[in-house]
């Protein structure tokens, strides 16, 4: 549990308002940045819920606009989560409000569009079919939880279904 804690502490410069020089030029274990707007988080987040039980995430970022001391901060995102039985590919927007200086504790939204894609045992839907869906995630600090609709893409698998996450990172 404490390797899982320092691994997504590592991962915290996503939420600073000015990046690392130092990181900014050669990344790090978990973040790697190709510029100031641009950041890949190699694990942002470990979740559970529901189809895909254990998830992570792997989360593109292209932050919007300039770093001006603003206490807000959008972003488009692309993510790509493989879990234990199944695994979600999307593309959304990312807001961080973050009300200190440094930028330490954000309250973080994000409304993505996704591609599902079951298998295993999964907790909703069937295994081996794909569903299309969105997503809201909601974040505070590390802690975050996210509620997505998804409708199947075949015309075997007729009943959408809700499903939800929560988890820790960003």
């Amino acid at each position: 549990m404490a390797l899982l804690l320092l691994l997504l502490l590592a991962s915290g410069t996503a939420f600073a308002s000015e990046p690392d020089e130092e990181v900014g030029r050669r990344g790090s274990l978990l973040v790697t940045n190709f510029s100031e707007r641009d950041i890949l988080i190699h694990v942002s987040s470990i979740e559970w819920g529901s189809p895909d039980r254990w998830s992570f995430t792997t989360r593109y970022i292209r932050r919007l606009g300039e770093s001006d001391g603003r206490s807000y901060y959008p972003h488009l995102t692309a993510t790509l989560s493989p879990g234990s039985a199944g695994g979600r590919l999307g593309l959304g927007y990312l807001g961080i409000w973050s009300p200190s200086e440094k930028g330490d504790f954000g309250i973080i939204h994000e409304l993505r569009g996704v591609y599902l894609r079951n298998w295993g045992n999964p907790m909703d839907g069937r295994a081996d079919a794909g569903y299309l869906g969105a997503e809201l995630r909601l974040g505070l600090g590390w802690i975050n939880a996210g509620v997505g609709y998804y409708s199947p893409l075949s015309a075997d698998e007729t009943e959408a279904f809700w499903g939800w996450h929560l988890g820790l990172g960003l």
